[in-house]
């Protein structure tokens, strides 16, 4: 929900019309009207977790991704951060985790039984706060407009 609220306001804030989601080129843009404090890394949940171990034990990585019904961007990004253990680093990729994420749990099989299961429960929390705080930077530069 975070991640639909922030979407729909980024497509007003840049006037984009079209039906296709946000891309790093328009937070690229977006970055360049609000300002955010220094970014703090989202460090992956441990593949040495056991739920999350068992699977990786018993399926390929890109099945993984299969089972998660991620495609395209949310497919790498999901590759980077969960099973190659790259921390997110920035803001852009912080939104586009949230995007991958959600996009997991709404077309995909991760459950919030997964999600408690898998140690993914921080980084959705930690992604909500950061989600919130962009909304408030927005908001900021939309009244300071007018």
């Amino acid at each position: 929900m975070a991640y639909n609220g922030i979407e729909l306001l980024i497509k007003s804030l840049i006037r984009k019309a079209n039906a296709r989601g946000i891309e790093e080129a328009d937070l690229i843009t977006v970055f360049k009207i609000i300002t955010l404090p220094n970014f703090e890394p989202i460090r992956p949940p441990s593949l040495s977790r056991k739920n999350l171990a068992v699977w990786l034990d018993n399926l390929e990585h890109e099945a993984v991704l299969s089972f998660l019904k991620t495609e395209k961007g949310d497919k790498n990004l999901m590759r980077s951060w969960l099973l190659n253990q790259q921390p997110v680093t920035e803001w852009p990729s912080a939104i586009l985790l949230s995007k991958a994420l959600r996009n997991c749990t709404a077309h995909g099989a991760l459950s919030p039984n997964k999600i408690e299961q898998w140690g993914l429960k921080s980084a959705f929390i930690c992604l909500t706060k950061l989600l919130f705080s962009i909304d408030e930077e927005i908001f900021k530069s939309l009244v300071a407009e007018y």
